[in-house]
């Protein structure tokens, strides 16, 4: 994996903001799937699955997202250089925030499916696509300091617009 996260800033960022978007277009394609599924097929629900997946997304939501925030700023730490992250640090960390956010969405997803019911089953995962919608990935930790909140990609440091 190390060969995949490029060390220029500017090149992870766009790499990143690919990766944040399919990441959230997926869990609304696999929600848009779950409708057309519950309009065309009819079965008995599986409630008891059903429960344990969402009882597992709530544990997920309330254990899991808060260690994956607290794991990422543990790989901040470690890629920490001058006032600034690394662009393989800001990468990993983001990641491991988001695919925990994916993994807890995407399970009480699942649940909504075999029960048959989108609530109370689905809260996890809008409170995960509302979390993972706020980590949009601006950069900012790998330009430190010097970060002025409108750092447009591909402009030099130099560049006064």
């Amino acid at each position: 994996m190390n060969g995949m996260v490029p060390n220029d800033a500017d090149a992870t960022l766009r790499m990143m903001r690919l990766l944040w978007g399919v990441s959230l277009t997926g869990q609304l394609l696999y929600l848009a799937a779950i409708s057309v599924i519950w309009n065309f097929f009819h079965w008995e629900p599986f409630e008891e699955v059903a429960r344990w997946l969402f009882w597992l997304s709530a544990g997920g939501l309330v254990a899991g997202v808060p260690i994956a925030f607290f794991i990422r700023g543990q790989i901040y730490k470690r890629h920490w250089v001058g006032d600034a992250i690394t662009p393989r640090g800001y990468f990993f960390g983001m990641v491991t925030v988001w695919t925990t956010l994916e993994t807890v969405s995407l399970c009480a997803l699942t649940a909504v499916l075999l029960g048959r019911t989108a609530l109370p089953a689905m809260l996890p995962s809008i409170i995960c696509v509302t979390l993972e919608a706020a980590c949009f990935p601006t950069g900012e930790p790998m330009w430190g300091d010097g970060f002025d909140g409108v750092r447009r990609m591909g402009a030099d440091e130099d560049d006064e617009r």
